[in-house]
Protein backbone atom coordinates (compact mmCIF):
# COMPACT_ATOMS: atom_id res chain seq x y z
CA UNK A 1 0.00 0.00 0.00
CA UNK A 2 1.57 3.47 -1.27
CA UNK A 3 1.41 5.98 1.25
CA UNK A 4 0.26 9.45 0.64
CA UNK A 5 1.66 12.39 0.90
CA UNK A 6 0.10 15.55 1.91
CA UNK A 7 1.09 18.45 -0.73
CA UNK A 8 3.55 20.75 0.36
CA UNK A 9 2.46 24.39 1.51
CA UNK A 10 3.71 25.93 -1.96
CA UNK A 11 1.57 23.63 -4.06
CA UNK A 12 -1.55 24.17 -1.81
CA UNK A 13 -1.13 28.46 -1.86
CA UNK A 14 -0.50 27.68 -6.14
CA UNK A 15 -3.65 25.68 -6.33
CA UNK A 16 -5.85 28.41 -4.28
CA UNK A 17 -3.93 31.34 -6.01
CA UNK A 18 -5.28 29.13 -9.55
CA UNK A 19 -8.94 28.71 -7.78
CA UNK A 20 -8.97 32.54 -7.23
CA UNK A 21 -8.22 33.67 -10.85
CA UNK A 22 -10.56 31.45 -12.45
CA UNK A 23 -13.64 32.14 -9.67
CA UNK A 24 -12.77 36.11 -10.28
CA UNK A 25 -12.80 35.23 -14.41
CA UNK A 26 -15.70 33.36 -14.40
CA UNK A 27 -17.31 36.33 -12.35
CA UNK A 28 -15.96 39.45 -14.30
CA UNK A 29 -18.78 41.51 -16.29
CA UNK A 30 -18.22 44.93 -17.83
CA UNK A 31 -19.59 48.03 -15.99
CA UNK A 32 -22.54 49.26 -18.01
CA UNK A 33 -21.37 53.07 -17.50
CA UNK A 34 -17.27 52.76 -17.54
CA UNK A 35 -16.69 49.70 -19.21
CA UNK A 36 -14.60 48.45 -16.81
CA UNK A 37 -13.75 44.70 -16.09
CA UNK A 38 -14.95 44.25 -12.36
CA UNK A 39 -16.06 41.51 -10.07
CA UNK A 40 -19.83 41.04 -10.34
CA UNK A 41 -20.04 39.97 -6.84
CA UNK A 42 -19.00 43.89 -6.17
CA UNK A 43 -21.67 45.22 -8.53
CA UNK A 44 -25.41 46.20 -8.41
CA UNK A 45 -27.74 45.93 -11.49
CA UNK A 46 -27.95 49.08 -13.39
CA UNK A 47 -31.09 49.15 -13.83
CA UNK A 48 -32.06 51.58 -11.16
CA UNK A 49 -29.32 53.61 -13.03
CA UNK A 50 -30.43 53.49 -16.35
CA UNK A 51 -34.10 52.94 -16.22
CA UNK A 52 -34.02 48.77 -17.09
CA UNK A 53 -31.63 49.19 -20.04
CA UNK A 54 -29.91 45.82 -17.86
CA UNK A 55 -26.18 45.25 -17.32
CA UNK A 56 -24.05 45.90 -14.07
CA UNK A 57 -22.65 48.97 -12.62
CA UNK A 58 -19.30 49.29 -10.27
CA UNK A 59 -18.89 50.29 -7.15
CA UNK A 60 -17.00 53.61 -8.60
CA UNK A 61 -19.41 54.64 -10.82
CA UNK A 62 -22.83 54.30 -8.22
CA UNK A 63 -20.75 57.12 -6.48
CA UNK A 64 -20.79 59.10 -9.86
CA UNK A 65 -24.37 57.72 -10.97
CA UNK A 66 -27.44 58.97 -10.16
CA UNK A 67 -30.13 56.07 -9.29
CA UNK A 68 -33.35 56.96 -11.18
CA UNK A 69 -36.56 57.45 -8.56
CA UNK A 70 -39.16 55.20 -9.66
CA UNK A 71 -41.92 57.26 -8.05
CA UNK A 72 -41.91 60.99 -7.49
CA UNK A 73 -44.78 61.73 -4.76
CA UNK A 74 -46.60 65.06 -4.61
CA UNK A 75 -48.68 65.62 -1.03
CA UNK A 76 -51.55 67.94 -2.70
CA UNK A 77 -52.90 67.86 0.84
CA UNK A 78 -56.58 66.10 0.76
CA UNK A 79 -55.10 64.24 -2.44
CA UNK A 80 -51.97 63.11 -3.59
CA UNK A 81 -49.77 62.36 -6.91
CA UNK A 82 -47.89 59.28 -7.44
CA UNK A 83 -45.75 60.23 -11.06
CA UNK A 84 -44.28 56.54 -12.04
CA UNK A 85 -41.33 57.31 -13.94
CA UNK A 86 -39.81 53.70 -14.24
CA UNK A 87 -41.42 50.30 -15.94
CA UNK A 88 -40.71 49.17 -12.56
CA UNK A 89 -42.98 51.23 -10.78
CA UNK A 90 -45.38 50.73 -13.63
CA UNK A 91 -45.66 47.14 -13.23
CA UNK A 92 -45.55 47.57 -9.61
CA UNK A 93 -49.09 49.64 -9.87
CA UNK A 94 -50.49 46.87 -12.38
CA UNK A 95 -49.87 44.10 -10.29
CA UNK A 96 -50.72 45.43 -6.72
CA UNK A 97 -53.61 47.73 -7.15
CA UNK A 98 -56.83 48.33 -8.84
CA UNK A 99 -57.29 51.39 -10.10
CA UNK A 100 -60.11 53.49 -11.88
CA UNK A 101 -59.77 55.37 -15.14
CA UNK A 102 -60.42 58.74 -13.16
CA UNK A 103 -57.84 58.22 -10.89
CA UNK A 104 -55.34 58.81 -13.15
CA UNK A 105 -53.86 62.49 -14.07
CA UNK A 106 -52.37 61.44 -17.96
CA UNK A 107 -50.86 58.14 -18.36
CA UNK A 108 -47.95 57.88 -15.65
CA UNK A 109 -49.83 59.49 -12.20
CA UNK A 110 -52.04 58.01 -9.87
CA UNK A 111 -53.91 60.20 -7.49
CA UNK A 112 -55.18 58.50 -4.41
CA UNK A 113 -57.05 59.82 -1.21
CA UNK A 114 -54.68 61.25 1.27
CA UNK A 115 -55.92 58.29 3.68
CA UNK A 116 -54.55 55.50 1.22
CA UNK A 117 -51.10 57.29 0.24
CA UNK A 118 -49.07 56.00 2.97
CA UNK A 119 -50.05 52.32 2.74
CA UNK A 120 -49.07 52.69 -0.78
CA UNK A 121 -45.92 54.35 -0.35
CA UNK A 122 -45.07 51.70 2.09
CA UNK A 123 -46.01 48.93 -0.02
CA UNK A 124 -43.84 50.55 -2.77
CA UNK A 125 -40.66 50.89 -0.76
CA UNK A 126 -41.31 47.19 0.40
CA UNK A 127 -40.78 45.94 -3.52
CA UNK A 128 -37.52 48.50 -3.67
CA UNK A 129 -39.25 51.01 -5.68
CA UNK A 130 -37.05 54.36 -4.95
CA UNK A 131 -39.69 57.47 -3.92
CA UNK A 132 -39.07 61.22 -3.96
Amino acid sequence: MAKQTAPNELETESWQQEREDLWIERHSVNCYYCNGLVDERHCLPADNYNNNDGGDICPACQKTHTKITDVVVHDDGSVVAFTLQSTAAQDWISENTHTESWQWMGRHTLVVDARFAEGLAEGMCEAGLTLN
